[in-house]
């Protein structure tokens, strides 16, 4: 099937440069190559036309539902996390310690393993 945008520029450039192998295509799938989309001449009159293989059912299914449930439960508990950080209490005296004991143990790590990179240890000189 071929769209044409411009209709008109179209049929004043078919007078001279049309591409028969466009013809030929629709030929051999059996399909007319003139007129609209169901292949008439008139602009208003589309009988005959395929819709498709499937007709499109409306409403909610269980697939659907249990989507759209998911979905709701996740935002849900999204906003819920978000909540619960933002009102609990942070006392700063156990942030920092919580850092110190971190920064300790990082440098304990960095005293007795040596340097290390992605996981490989590396020779003082590199």
């Amino acid at each position: 099937m071929q769209l044409i945008e411009a209709p008109l520029q179209a049929q004043a450039a078919s007078k001279t440069t049309f591409p028969s192998v466009l013809n030929s295509h629709c030929a051999a799938q059996n399909l007319p190559y003139s007129g609209n989309a169901a292949g008439h001449d008139s602009t208003t009159d589309l009988t005959g036309l395929k819709l498709g293989p499937y007709p499109q059912i409306l409403g909610w299914r269980p697939r659907g539902i249990v989507a759209m449930t998911a979905c709701v439960a996740a935002a849900v508990l999204g906003m819920l996390s978000v909540l619960w950080y933002t009102i609990g209490v942070v006392d700063e005296k156990v942030v920092e310690r919580e850092m110190r004991e971190r920064m300790e143990r990082k440098d304990k790590r960095q005293v007795e393993g040596g340097r290390k990179f992605l996981g490989l240890r590396m020779r003082k000189g590199e």
